[in-house]
């Protein structure tokens, strides 16, 4: 346990089970401090979701998240986490400070790359609030902070972060995906007093359908920087529908490909065979251990048994896909054409590359026969949900 390593704490008000500090650490650096209140602080359930919260947050690197620096058991507190110190204010200031529609579009695509950034990396937000979002005194950069929410963890919710909750999050009858974070996005664009500028793409996020509501982060950008011209049409097999991608990104895709096309596909070919030798463009994923080339004598490697690793690892494989997947069945099923499709697959590429570089970053000390059984797994896995999707609707 460590106890008296902190200086200046300054203890905030708080509601809820938590309490948080502002303190000086050894390093002479502010941050804040977080931990359970007395009343919850030895239930096994608060402190396993203040410890699942860390074991999320550190592995986020963004500009626009709070950085996690440690997890200590303290003396007095108990569980305790230190992360970043943000200057500024809560979203919920900014907005009553009644800033133009221009200036709060460029907080919506800060907070909308951050939640960008979560979905690649098969995280669900799930607390997007005006008081979990800060803006920094200098420059007005977003910071989205408390995760603890990225899984279900049955604790109350506070009435006034009731109307920020997706359908499906309210009545828990459905595996959510980062269409619900989308939602709270267009509760926030009326809370910003958007309403009559951006009507179609608030109304856009907030369909009860999760499936009539934009396919993701970047779909919603582009309909941002559409403005109040934007106007949703249903996706249509007979052509009416809005293409997934803006005639300008197409136009930029045209001229850049000539320049990608060797490492698009590339790429392409490791995504199908389940392997990938590219660095991740985050710091929190680390490198893929090495696979040491087998001697010339030594006979080609047998097909792994199953054991309980590949039992374990499946179960890891099929979650993450299945849900990377999901989106994009739900928008083949209310009617996206196979151009469209063909069109996405980009899209899902790099959806599926970031979450295998995740996975294989958490599967420390491999043996070589272990790395081919989760390879094969998953690239098997990949190419079965990839077969479904192309397949000609029935």
């Amino acid at each position: 346990m460590e106890t008296n390593t902190y200086k200046d704490i300054v203890e905030l008000p708080s509601k809820g089970c938590f309490a948080f500090a502002t303190a000086t650490n050894e390093a002479g650096e502010k941050v804040v401090l977080k931990w359970l209140k007395d009343k919850f602080k030895d239930k096994r359930q608060h402190v396993a979701c203040l410890k699942r919260e860390f074991s999320v947050g550190q592995k986020l690197d963004n500009p626009h998240i709070v950085k996690y620096f440690k997890l200590f058991e303290d003396a007095q507190r108990g569980w305790t986490i230190e992360r970043e110190y943000v200057e500024g204010r809560s979203l919920a200031d900014y907005i009553a400070e009644r800033h133009p529609s221009s200036e709060c579009v460029v907080i919506l695509r800060q907070i909308a790359e951050a939640l960008g950034y979560m979905h690649d990396h098969n995280i669900i937000y799930r607390n997007l609030t005006p008081s979990n979002v800060f803006i920094t005194a200098q420059g007005d950069q977003v910071k989205l902070v408390d995760v603890r929410s990225l899984q279900a963890d049955n604790l109350a919710v506070p009435s006034t972060s009731i109307k920020y909750m997706a359908p499906e999050l309210r009545d828990g009858t459905m595996t959510v995906d980062g269409r619900s974070d989308i939602y709270s996005l267009g509760i926030l664009m009326k809370d910003m007093r958007m309403d009559l500028e951006y009507s179609d793409v608030i109304e856009h996020c907030t369909r009860y359908g999760r499936s009539e509501r934009f396919l993701d982060t970047e779909e919603y950008l582009d309909a941002l920087d559409g403005g109040g011209s934007y106007h949703h049409h249903s996706r249509s097999s007979e052509g009416g529908g809005r293409p997934i991608f803006d005639l300008k990104k197409v136009l930029i895709a045209v001229i850049i490909l000539v320049v990608v096309i060797g490492g698009a596909i590339a790429v392409k070919s490791m995504i199908d065979h389940g392997t990938f030798t590219s660095n991740s463009d985050t710091k929190d994923t680390v490198s893929m251990q090495k696979v040491e080339a087998p001697e010339k004598k030594a006979a080609p490697a047998p097909k792994p048994a199953a054991n309980d690793f590949e039992t374990q690892i499946s179960q890891q494989v099929k979650t993450g896909v299945d849900a990377i997947f999901q989106p994009f069945f739900d928008w083949k099923n209310e009617g996206g054409t196979d151009q469209q499709i063909q069109k996405a697959m980009p899209k899902l590429n790099k959806k599926i590359k970031a979450f295998y570089l995740d996975l294989s970053s958490k599967q420390v000390n491999l043996s070589d026969s272990d790395r081919q059984v989760m390879d094969k797994v998953f690239g098997d896995y990949v190419n079965q949900k990839k077969a479904e999707l192309t397949a000609p609707a029935q």
